[in-house]
């Protein structure tokens, strides 16, 4: 089942890359058509095409075919272990939230300069097919193991792509697509035949909104709002273009077009979109307003919006929007996922799955990795971490606030004026990891962990040569409004965070201090690295134990009997991040 885009992606690695580098990939393609051959094997692919490529479901059963060869064949590259793979659905998620990024960050690999030459919608579905459909089916590993991701090639196959870009809508609340009941236009449309018609779902209208209005943000969130859609094209032939010539009248020569003809287009759309609420509804009809002439755009419902493309005259136009309106709309049954039908000895996410059993896993991790002895300065202005050649220089303004005892993966947490604190974490992850591929990781732990999470801006920043990530934030931390940075950084198998929040009516007072806090920060070589235990707690051989502290430097003092802190920052993500460099002086960009 190899596609045409995997037969000539294969040409172009025997052509243009090194000899080693072409056999492991050319490894991996293997093992991705042979992938698709168990799935033929044990699922039968040809019941799961829906016959229009056009479809909505069709994409989306594709993006679950090619997703899941993807995902095996990436997982072999990478020398991962199949309990490993489900951490890379939040990766691509965040890696592909813009295509137009995916494609600055592969260019120079192979076939990439002819994929981005292509016509933005042909590109993307393309793209969509294999690395959006990974991403899913890494979803479902996560949620429910093999067993899950079996059952959607066996029973209950993705319905749209909403559920592949957001897999929660497929096994957790349910949002299947609304079915729409497509009107018939043969006494408005006479000479006209359908060319083609189909669903643009929640991927297609990102494409085009993206492309109109050139801004991606919007065309995402205006997108996710989608319940359902439906469209046709119609064609006049060319014996109805000859018939509306008709004979010639009073000053019209023979062949001369009628002012009906002129108006009546050759080539129409019409299309219906359902959307999930009133003002889901309101931003898309503002949306393809803003996309300019020739399009007409009329909300005939509180959630359905009906588009017309084409120069059609006012009757016309009149006529087919009010069809368009009637069109009757089925809602979906949303039939959850039961979990006893699929795994009857183990509940989905209960004790003893999959996924309780990589959580349990993951804590028993953090809990055992190897103590880093952290240590203040006499003059309690600077926090160090021998082991990683961390050093940080803490305003003076920061001297004397509370210390906080928290558990690992936080080093070091503290509580100043108005609930701004500092944190300062590491997690080993047992393996080096480049910050693109952990950012997106922690971002995504941010946004379970934290209610009400917003990322406001990220960029790279550079510490001693090494890069990292600013990550600037708001959201809730013990039911009041919160802002803050995080400065993550990788040093060896270790991620780094250096996190500062405040009450977010106070971030304004206490956004330079935040800034002078990490423009402190100091990185060095860390040869005293030390492996991480990896279930015992114990390191291994004789260079595992940590160096002890000097005794010139006292560590850092223990709590005080005082009253108890005030409202803690939120646990640290189990999935972590790396960033590092000066800020400028003034703060952070937003």
């Amino acid at each position: 089942m190899v596609t045409g885009a995997e037969s000539t992606f294969g040409a172009d690695i025997t052509g243009h890359a090194s000899e080693a580098t072409a056999g492991r990939l050319m490894q991996g393609l293997l093992t991705h058509e042979l992938t698709h051959a168990l799935q033929d094997q044990h699922f039968d692919l040809a019941k799961l095409s829906v016959g229009n490529r056009l479809s909505d479901a069709d994409a989306a059963r594709k993006a679950l075919v090619e997703g899941d060869a993807s995902l095996v064949m990436v997982a072999d590259l990478a020398n991962l272990m199949p309990d490993e793979i489900p951490v890379m659905s939040v990766w691509l998620r965040k890696l592909l939230e813009d295509p137009k990024q995916f494609m600055a960050m592969t260019r120079g690999a192979p076939g990439m300069a002819e994929l981005d030459a292509a016509p933005p919608w042909i590109r993307d579905t393309l793209l969509f097919s294999y690395l959006q459909g990974a991403s899913f089916c890494a979803a479902l590993l996560e949620h429910g193991g093999q067993r899950l991701l079996d059952h959607a090639f066996t029973s209950d196959p993705p319905r749209s792509t909403e559920q592949i870009l957001h897999p929660e809508k497929w096994y957790g609340g349910r949002d299947d697509p609304v079915v729409i009941a497509w009107p018939e236009f043969g006494t408005e449309l006479p000479g006209y035949s359908r060319a083609a018609a189909g669903q643009l779902g929640e991927l297609g209208i990102r494409i085009l909104l993206r492309e109109g209005l050139n801004d991606a943000r919007r065309a995402a969130a205006t997108a996710a709002g989608w319940g359902g859609d439906r469209f046709a094209v119609y064609r006049r032939h060319a014996s109805g273009r000859a018939a509306r010539k008709g004979a010639p009248g009073p000053g019209r020569g023979l062949g001369a077009a009628s002012d009906g003809d002129r108006e009546s287009p050759d080539t129409l759309l019409a299309w219906i979109v359902e959307w999930d609420d009133e003002a889901a509804a309101g931003r898309f009809a503002g949306a393809m307003t803003a996309l300019g002439a020739g399009w007409t755009v009329e909300r005939t419902a509180a959630r359905r919006v009906v588009v017309l493309r084409g120069a059609a005259s006012a009757a016309l136009r009149t006529s087919l929007l009010a069809k368009l309106a009637a069109a009757p709309a089925e809602a979906p049954a949303n039939r959850l996922v039961d979990p006893a039908a699929i795994d009857p000895q183990k509940k989905i996410g209960a004790v003893g799955s999959i996924l309780a059993d990589r959580r349990e896993k993951r804590h028993k991790q953090l809990q055992n990795q190897t103590d880093l002895v952290g240590q203040l300065s006499e003059d309690q202005r600077t926090y160090s971490v021998p082991a990683l050649g961390l050093s940080l220089r803490l305003p003076e303004a920061m001297v004397g606030w509370q210390h906080q005892q928290r558990p690992k993966p936080i080093l070091m947490a503290r509580m100043g004026p108005q609930q701004m604190s500092l944190q300062v974490m590491a997690i080993d992850m047992h393996r080096s990891a480049s910050i693109d591929f952990i950012e997106p990781i922690f971002e995504a732990g941010m946004d379970k962990m934290m209610p009400g999470f917003t990322k406001l801006d990220g960029h790279p920043v550079d510490l001693a040569g090494q890069r990292g990530y600013d990550l600037i934030f708001h959201g809730t931390r013990a039911g009041v409004a919160s802002h803050g940075v995080l400065r993550i950084f990788v040093q060896g198998t270790w991620v780094v965070g250096i996190m500062l929040t405040s009450l977010e009516d106070r971030w304004a007072d206490n956004e330079a201090l935040a800034a002078e806090a990490l423009s402190g920060i100091t990185m060095k070589p860390a040869p005293a690295i030390y492996p991480a235990a990896m279930g015992s707690g114990a390191a291994a051989g004789p260079a595992a134990a940590p160096p002890p502290a000097p005794q010139s430097a006292p560590t850092e003092p223990p709590p005080p009997s005082a009253a108890a802190p005030a409202a803690a920052p939120p646990a640290w993500p189990p999935e972590v991040s790396t960033s590092r460099d000066r800020p400028q002086a003034q703060g952070f960009s937003r």
